[in-house]
């Protein structure tokens, strides 16, 4: 048989920008040599949930610096607050995921 996803998990403390892009070339390569095989999907949509994840964070925190620097950008308040809910979303997602993992 083929690796358990264990083999495959990136710890949770190492899911920076660089890392889960590589995470996702290493699962797209490894699906590409085992169509199919459910773990390795799994953990390839893992990575994509938090790549959405660590850009929403980034995105929402560039919108609180704008907001800083210009307060009179309510669309931009208006925005993070639509945000928050996306975010949220993302994160169910994901810990869907993990638990069916």
């Amino acid at each position: 048989g083929y690796r358990c996803r264990q083999h495959f998990l990136l710890p949770r403390d190492a899911w920076t920008t660089e890392a889960l892009a590589e995470q996702v070339r290493t699962l797209q390569v490894q699906l590409g040599r085992h169509p199919g095989y459910l773990d390795i999907q799994v953990e390839l949509a893992r990575c994509y949930m938090e790549q959405a994840r660590l850009s929403w964070e980034r995105a929402t925190e560039e919108c609180r610096r704008i907001i800083e620097a210009h307060p009179e950008a309510s669309h931009v308040a208006e925005t993070i607050d639509q945000a928050h809910s996306v975010g949220q979303a993302i994160e169910r997602a994901a810990a869907i995921l993990d638990k069916k993992g």
